[in-house]
């Protein structure tokens, strides 16, 4: 798919005459190596294809992509894009998921349409080929809103088809080229793409991906790219968005050459969006005021504010603006209406209520300034070219304090605080908008977000007792807020709990720091018992831990991308039995202690046993929100002996 920030008004000075002229004049300079392509021929399978039991380079995948071959073209004022692709279908669970198509193309104003779609399936039957070609009225083309869509289901699929397809998508978008993905959610053994552009025309060509960058380098004036044995990438999970690892191909229009006048050949270049400076200018001015300054005043006013631009005032109207104005669900740049229309609605795109949190706080003295960011499944942004395309989303850096506050009243929840970023928009930098000095911001990762658990089990009392204390830090905090708060009140603790043949049943419960976001979130419950007594010669403790991992979500033996978590994370457990005089201590499990590579996290448990008393304590803990592949095997094996060590009993035996 195209874009959906589509340029038209960087033409304006580019008249349909001149370029059709234009065209024409550089039809001769076309640039067209195709001819050192791999010739893949409709229909045609090779013995290697049709042999094919399983991926050479991925013994698991249930499907394989055997070639995906892109041809664009420009001719006169449109982009031609022909696309040809084969699958083959190694497994019947496959079929389902791979055996129909859905292609998206951008319909608004008809700057896109997909044409010439062929589909066809390919079986084998004593050697021999079988072909299902499927007709014309069983392709389907429907249109919502802005996005069209072309749907299909290859006929006659089974374990072995070969699954072939091929169209052509238009394009009216010369600014940005459909970019090539060369790595899918299925291993594929071989991609190409391959760009006749005429030299009247010049693009940038930037790289992404480690196959890619390693055989090729940016710049290079080349018009075909390919690469082998590209492993897929589904089922890895953990990561925002796959294309920010991706091998893929992206081309931006930067400049191009017209005629001066139509009353003659001479030429002149003319260059697009080509500085951070001068998009900065570009974007400025479509911020302009949406909202009169009557409406901000009286906004600032129904807020309560008042005197000098302190923090506390600014969590102030944060809050207000968070608490009274409900995001709807949809990203934006730039603002669609009036914030007298969002003011009636109480709901407004994120442009619509970030911007006008950005004009109460300019009016109300603050330093502060809108500021372009990418969320983290939109994808990362690259500092090198100025693609405004690349972001998503605008958020508010204030300086204050000697230092940048980025707030989001939109993505916020009624449980966030000022200094508690929505995670969404934690994605590395942002670029803020001031004139000439714009600049970019690094966005650090979000702090360590800690929970602290505590137990106190004591069965040497007449009246043994449970107490269990939870302590949670920053996104913890926010999201167990949120549970308590907008969830029945009775599920916030275990109604009952049992220790060997001893059952406690819930007490009572204290909670601190509930209405103050900005402090942790302190949780208490307290057991009594009800009935049992430790009678058995040998009694098995379970310890009730705080566990962040049930299970291991890492079960694959390989990875390719990099781990990304939502932040950075610490659990502490301590617990701490008294045990009656009439048992002594049998064992307890074995202290360990494991470190992951480069300092990114640790594992380790210890018990420490005295003459009726037992102290576990555990920590583990994750540092970084980004680890790299090379650290999973290591992630994995940490987690697997983190919850095994988790199940291991303290025995205990009678005198």
């Amino acid at each position: 798919m195209f874009f959906q920030v589509v340029f038209f008004f960087y033409f304006c000075k580019m008249t349909t005459k001149n370029l059709l002229l234009l065209m024409f004049m550089g039809l001769l300079g076309y640039m067209n190596l195709t001819a050192q392509a791999v010739k893949l021929k409709w229909g045609k399978a090779s013995v290697l294809e049709k042999n094919m039991k399983i991926c050479a380079f991925d013994s698991l995948a249930e499907a394989v992509i055997l070639f995906d071959k892109g041809d664009i073209t420009i001719r006169g004022t449109n982009v031609y894009i022909e696309r040809h692709k084969r699958l083959k279908i190694l497994d019947e669970r496959a079929i389902d998921e791979y055996g129909q198509i859905s292609l998206a193309y951008f319909a608004k104003k008809d700057t896109e349409k997909i044409i010439n779609v062929k589909v066809q399936t390919i079986n084998y039957k004593d050697g021999k080929p079988i072909v299902s070609k499927l007709a014309s009225n069983e392709i389907f083309d429907k249109k919502s809103g802005d996005w069209g869509e072309v749907t299909f289901a290859f006929p006659k699929v089974e374990k072995g088809s070969i699954l072939e397809f091929k169209y052509t998508l238009v394009s009216s978008d010369l600014v940005f080229l459909d970019p090539w993905v060369f790595q899918n959610d299925l291993p594929t053994v071989y991609s190409e793409v391959s760009a006749v552009i005429p030299p009247s025309l010049q693009y940038s060509v930037l790289f992404f991906g480690k196959m890619l960058q390693t055989k090729y380098q940016a710049e290079v004036l080349e018009d075909q790219w390919s690469l082998e044995n590209i492993p897929g990438y589904k089922d890895e999970k953990y990561v925002f968005n796959y294309l920010d690892y991706a091998d893929r191909l992206v081309f931006q229009l930067k400049s191009y050459t017209t005629l001066k006048d139509q009353y003659s050949y001479e030429t002149q270049k003319e260059t697009l969006l080509n500085s951070w400076e001068r998009l900065a200018t570009e974007v400025e001015q479509r911020y302009k005021k949406f909202a009169t300054q009557k409406v901000v005043r009286e906004a600032l006013g129904n807020i309560g504010y008042e005197g000098n631009p302190t923090e506390e005032n600014l969590s102030k109207i944060y809050d207000q603006i968070v608490q009274n104005y409900q995001w709807d669900r949809k990203y934006h740049l730039f603002a669609r209406k009036k914030f007298s229309k969002v003011v009636e609605d109480k709901k407004g795109t994120s442009a619509e209520i970030n911007l006008f949190l950005l004009e109460l706080l300019q009016e109300a003295g603050y330093e502060a300034y809108p500021m372009l960011l990418s969320t983290r499944r939109h994808g990362r942004v690259t500092k090198d070219y100025p693609l405004l395309s690349q972001f998503n989303n605008v958020i508010v850096a204030v300086y204050i304090d000697n230092r940048y506050l980025y707030l989001d009243a939109a993505l916020a929840s009624n449980f966030n605080n000022y200094k508690i970023l929505p995670l969404p928009d934690f994605n590395f930098y942002g670029y803020m908008l001031d004139g000439k000095d714009s600049k970019w911001l690094k966005i650090l990762e979000p702090k360590i977000s800690s929970v602290y658990s505590k137990i106190e089990l004591d069965l040497g009392k007449i009246a043994p007792s449970y107490i269990v204390e939870y302590r949670f830090n920053n996104y913890f905090a926010l999201s167990k807020r949120e549970e308590i708060t907008t969830s029945p009140k009775d599920i916030f603790h275990p109604k009952e709990k049992k220790v060997g043949n001893i059952l406690f049943e819930f007490d009572s419960q204290e909670i601190k720091g509930l209405e103050n976001n900005q402090k942790p979130l302190e949780l208490k419950y307290n057991f009594k018992k009800i009935e049992g007594e430790l009678k058995s010669d040998i009694v098995y403790l379970s310890v009730d831990f705080l566990k962040l991992f049930e299970k291991n979500p890492f079960l694959k033996n390989q990875r390719y991308m990099p781990i990304e978590l939502d932040f950075p994370v610490l659990e502490k457990n301590t617990v701490e039995i008294v045990l009656p005089d009439t048992y002594k201590i049998e064992s307890v499990p074995e202290n360990v202690a494991i470190k992951l590579p480069e300092g990114y996290g640790k594992f380790y448990y210890t018990a420490n046993q005295y003459e009726h008393k037992i102290i576990i304590t555990t920590h583990f803990e994750l540092k970084k929100t980004v680890m790299p592949a090379a650290v999973y095997p290591y992630l994995k094996r940490i987690i697997d002996r983190l919850i095994a060590k988790y199940q291991e009993p303290i025995v205990l035996k009678k005198h």
